[in-house]
């Protein structure tokens, strides 16, 4: 990882790093985070340096409105790869020590995004010799707690503080001591309230933000199913209502982040409002206070699919929906007291009790503690005591994290080299090595399975990955079998190709395999055992074939509205050239069909 500062910089020790929520890109809740954090230190009376992500940085006006925006000493760039910088006028960090370093809040240490945000405060308290580590407002799953519980061995921080109580609880699991925190916006939100007057409103009004970015929701299409029932469902209960629209992200990221605006095109006739307002949450967040108040509906109701725009709601008093399509989105539900499961309970239910008196009162109790462990003297990272005090447990000891599988393929994109690819996700003696041929070909630079490339991704290192999907057009077999939702959300323009056979063929020819391989080493079967998820070598057929058949209803279903981008073959029957070269829009060469490995298993 590379660390970057502008040109003739000047820091000091006592200066505060700040890395957290806001990456860069203006998302509404981030960036009220990172000013919450930036006035409290300002009121503590010391300078703060923000670190963000390199490629969120536009141009030269872009840097000057940073500092507009943030009002900071400094600002540090990241990137997981070096860059050429000299047009930004930026030049590699310089031997800087800094005291102490503040993960802010955010809803980061998790499945989506843990392992990048644990290897960039990793690579952060090496790179700077930081000698106090506080942690505030994050939300955590069952993953990411067990990363920090690794983490925290090494890196010790002096305070950590979460902002609900499940991710208190996952911790505790761990043996990990923490804070309830709440969120490190609150101050911020509760600031852009006074920017709007509440007032009883002729005609109801209902506010709306919509997101349909991968990290929302499972299933995308059925959100925007839900999306379309919430609609109908509020037409009819509010037949005279006028809509307001939430836009809460000014992101360049526009193949990954799809908010309010974008979403609405999605909705076809059921979004047939003729005459809407838009608020931009987000470039009110950016702006030091709203150029002139605005009048709102007392009584107004809010849908929301964004955490911090429900919150935010939730503080001017209106009665609160929030989306939930997965199990991050859920615990973020809970976290704001939302339990309303289904639309038609929310619109019949009363108001949310408000919590705003209560949230000021775990704040004032958590920036208390948070001002003694900034005030310790003594170097935390050297206490025997506090180390002896955490767990020592886990029988698998993961290597140093140099990214994540997001962002190690987001990185690409931001480097412009995003070019469409071919992804084979047939498993093993489906014919995996024909299409690979068949692929190399049509002129694709093609890359087969790679078991370095497994062994990599089970010990958390990805920059082999990272290299081939930059190196390469086409893919099949192991690893990428198993990545082919997170390649798809970064590849829109992608296609997929499934392999299969007849069900008792492929078991036969498969067995058949590992006959003749010999005995496999307890490296080979933990692979399997990872790839797979059942336990090798120790396997029925029975067990075999059903996670074969899981695997291609999986695929199956994940495609289910889109066919255009996969194709099914199964060469034993007859697919070749023709289904292959029509579905990628190639001409049919004058060559024999590949049929590899054909019988070397019988």
């Amino acid at each position: 990882m590379q660390f970057y500062q502008e040109k003739n910089i000047e820091l000091s020790s006592t200066d505060v790093l700040l890395s957290g929520g806001y990456s860069g890109h203006a998302n509404f809740g981030d960036i009220l985070q990172l000013k919450s954090v930036i006035s409290w230190y300002k009121e503590q009376g010391r300078e703060v340096v923000v670190i963000i992500r390199l490629d969120a940085i536009y141009d030269d006006e872009f840097m000057l409105k940073l500092y507009e925006w943030f009002d900071v000493k400094a600002f540090i760039f990241y990137a997981e790869y070096p860059w050429d910088v000299s047009t930004y006028h930026l030049e590699e960090v310089a031997d800087y020590s800094f005291s102490n370093f503040h993960l802010y809040g955010g809803g980061m240490i998790n499945t989506f995004w843990a392992e990048l945000i644990i290897s960039l405060c990793e690579n952060i308290i090496k790179t700077f010799d930081v000698k106090n580590y506080v942690i505030s407002g994050q939300q955590i799953d069952e993953h990411g707690a067990s990363l920090l519980q690794e983490h925290f061995k090494t890196y010790i921080p002096s305070i950590v503080g979460v902002r609900d109580r499940e991710s208190l609880q996952y911790l505790e699991a761990k043996g990990i001591e923490a804070f309830y925190s709440f969120d490190d916006a609150f101050e911020s939100l509760l600031g852009l309230k006074k920017g709007f007057i509440l007032e009883e409103m002729q005609e109801q009004e209902v506010y709306l933000h919509f997101n349909l970015s991968p990290y929302v929701s499972d299933d995308l299409l059925g959100m925007i199913d839900e999306f379309n029932s919430s609609l109908a469902l509020l037409k009819e209960k509010y037949p005279k209502a006028k809509y307001k629209l939430l836009l809460t992200y000014l992101d360049s990221r526009i193949f990954t982040i799809i908010d309010t605006l974008g979403v609405i095109g999605s909705l076809d006739y059921h979004f047939d409002m003729d005459d809407v307002l838009v608020l931009n949450l987000a470039s009110m967040s950016l702006k030091e206070g709203i150029e002139r108040q605005l009048n709102l509906d007392k009584n107004a109701i809010a849908l929301a699919t964004s955490y911090h725009t429900a919150m935010f709601m939730q503080i001017l008093g209106f009665k609160v929906f929030m989306y939930a399509g997965n199990d991050y989105y859920e615990q973020k539900r809970r976290g704001l007291g939302l339990e309303s499961h289904t639309l038609q309970n929310f619109v019949a239910g009363q108001n949310e009790t408000d919590l705003n008196e209560q949230r000021r009162e775990d704040r004032r109790s958590w920036l208390a503690k948070l001002a003694i462990a900034m005030d310790k003297k003594m170097l935390c990272f050297e206490s025997s005591q506090v180390k002896e005090s955490l767990p020592l447990v886990g029988r698998y000891q993961h290597k140093q994290k140099d990214t994540n599988i997001g962002a190690a393929i987001e990185s690409i994109l931001q480097r412009n080299k995003r070019r469409n690819k071919v992804f084979g996700i047939g498993w093993a003696k489906t014919g995996t090595t024909s299409l690979g041929k068949v692929l190399s070909i049509l002129g694709y630079k093609h890359k087969p399975q790679d078991f370095q490339l497994v062994d990599e991704l089970m010990q958390g290192q990805y920059s082999g990955i990272e290299h081939n999907v930059m190196e390469h057009d086409s893919f099949d077999d192991w690893p990428w079998i198993i990545i082919y939702k997170q390649l798809d959300a970064m590849f829109e323009n992608s296609k997929f190709v499934l392999t299969v056979r007849d069900t008792d063929a492929w078991i036969k020819s498969y067995r058949n395999m590992l006959k003749n391989e010999g005995e496999a080493s307890e490296h080979t079967n933990m692979m399997r055992s990872f790839l797979y998820g059942i336990d090798f070598p120790h396997v029925s057929d029975e067990a075999l074939v059903a996670r074969y058949k899981y695997h291609i209803q999986e695929v199956k279903a994940y495609f289910k509205h889109r066919p255009n981008d996969l194709l099914i073959v199964d060469w034993s029957k007859g697919s070749g050239w023709k289904e292959v070269c029509d579905f990628l829009g190639k001409d049919i060469p004058n060559e024999e069909f590949p049929h590899s490995n054909k019988g070397t298993y019988r």
